[in-house]
């Protein structure tokens, strides 16, 4: 079944040299690439999707009796690039008419999407990619080999995980294939087994350096398979001022952005002294008053492969402005595909009913007694003392599942007057972490400062407590059994604003 005006869905261009096999007895590159992408089409639309492509050259009456016409009747070029691609003026000329083609049939582009698909099977010189598809994210089926930096393509004949990898992209391309051919096909054509339905919600999931790049396009795949609008979409310039540009304009646009941080430092634009990567983030932490979410990813126990990027590790972990309002993550994909998606739910709840916030009026106080579990006992005077003088006391909820935990937790960030973190047989990592947590509670929904923030530093003793210092929270020293006086710049505080005896 085809799109409608068209006798074919997608012609694939491509150099014939490379489809000629490495070894003796094996297919050639394209011919799997075209039998792989066939199959995958059909199983996604539910019906066979028309591809061609020229087995061999005919010779100038094939460009100028045959090509023109086929290509009039063809919906979507499949451009398969590499030096050799760039390098034929047969393959140029497939792709020059192809443009002509499309303007009588309504132009190279439909809505946001492009009629030209880049499958990159080796690297190109980017400045000399033809101009109709320099702005067009590329499928790239290689990889760089980790010690000799030669590329590596995706093909059974190098491997098992090469073979995989191959399928992945395979999967991703005629996902999104599917998408545009679905677009251009009627309605009643259209396959039963669809994509989710657009959700309204725009993602921007920065560009990573190239041994992140596996988890980027894992996550990429999965956010747009539940509807959501992923950008970057398209490539981002190479020179500082449009890159600033492009990537403002692009977050602007995005209810979050999520950034995943490798080993490798990453490009660095002309112009500029950072990478890409640092840039973006750089760019996402300028609209934190926006309201939009920022998610930060890292392996965990990850190391910096030079000077310049571990400085750039060591800077997300360690500086208060980068944390607030954001989500920092040292854990694994499958975590961080989770806390995407719990961001997303609580902005899709909050526009639906949005969140409680503290009363302005004088009144009893409500302050949330953050505690490990293994201190909760040790709190018990502390909350006796407070809900003695009219202050609600709320502690951390112990029962429930991890979801259930996370969602009372960020609910009492946003309903509590003021906040006090209790740390006793609990570490200073520990502390850090909760501490990174009042720093994120607007990004949860927050829209007022808390009344007082302070922490506790109870028995038994370490060597960290007292020489431990913020500026973000007034530090309590107790050194014995509780005694009311330890409290006192923290009830202080509180009385100031009405909210206790």
């Amino acid at each position: 079944m085809n799109s409608p005006g068209f006798e074919h869905d997608i012609f694939i261009s491509y150099s014939h040299a490379d489809n000629r096999p490495l070894t003796q007895g094996q297919k050639g590159w394209i011919d799997d690439f075209h039998r792989a992408l066939e199959t995958r089409l059909a199983a996604l639309l539910g019906s066979n999707a028309r591809l061609w492509r020229d087995p061999k050259l005919h010779g100038n009456d094939y460009f100028e009796d045959v090509l023109p016409d086929k290509l009039r009747k063809t919906a979507i070029l499949v451009s398969v690039l590499s030096p050799q691609y760039m390098n034929s003026e047969w393959c140029m000329k497939e792709l020059d008419l192809f443009c002509q083609a499309a303007e009588a049939s309504g132009g190279v582009r439909v809505g946001d999407q492009s009629r030209i698909f880049k499958v990159l099977k080796l690297p190109v010189d980017r400045d000399k990619t033809p101009a109709s598809m320099r702005g067009l994210l590329g499928y790239e089926f290689f990889e760089p080999d980790p010690q000799s930096g030669a590329p590596k393509e995706f093909s059974p004949e190098f491997g098992h995980d090469a073979e995989l990898h191959f399928v992945q992209r395979v999967n991703d391309l005629a996902f999104h294939l599917r998408q545009l051919i679905e677009l251009l096909r009627p309605a009643v054509e259209a396959s039963a087994v669809r994509a989710a339905p657009p959700s309204g919600t725009t993602i921007y999931l920065a560009e990573t350096s190239y041994d992140a790049q596996a988890e980027r396009d894992q996550i990429k795949r999965e956010l747009e398979q539940r509807g959501h609008r992923v950008l970057p979409d398209r490539s981002l310039p190479l020179n500082a001022q449009d890159f600033r540009r492009v990537v403002g304009e692009q977050l602007a646009q995005s209810q979050l952005s999520v950034h995943l941080v490798g080993a490798n430092y990453g490009i660095v634009p002309e112009g500029e002294s950072e990478s890409i990567v640092s840039l973006q983030h750089a760019l996402a932490l300028s609209r934190r008053g926006s309201g939009a979410g920022r998610i930060i990813w890292m392996r965990p126990g990850l190391a910096g492969s030079d000077d310049r990027q571990q400085k750039f590790v060591d800077y997300l972990k360690s500086d208060a402005d980068v944390q607030q309002g954001a989500e920092l993550l040292q854990t694994s994909v499958e975590q961080l595909k989770t806390t995407i998606n719990d961001t997303l739910e609580r902005e899709r709840q909050r526009k639906v009913a949005p969140a409680p916030q503290p009363a302005a009026s004088a009144g009893p106080g409500r302050v949330y007694l953050i505690c490990d579990q293994q201190d909760r006992d040790a709190t018990a005077p502390i909350a006796d003392d407070l809900f003695n003088q009219g202050v609600e006391v709320t502690l951390p909820a112990v029962e429930g599942d991890e979801a259930e935990i996370r969602l009372d937790h960020n609910q009492n960030l946003l309903l509590c007057d003021a906040a006090l973190i209790y740390v006793g047989r609990s570490s200073e990592l520990w502390l850090r972490a909760q501490l990174r947590e009042l720093l994120k509670a607007p990004g949860y929904g927050r829209t007022q400062p808390f009344a007082a923030k302070a922490i506790v530093l109870g028995p038994p003793d370490a060597s960290w407590k007292p020489k431990f210092r913020t500026h973000d929270a007034a530090v309590l020293l107790q050194t014995g059994d509780f005694a009311p006086e330890v409290l006192a710049p923290f009830v202080g505080e509180l009385r100031k604003r009405g909210l206790c005896q």
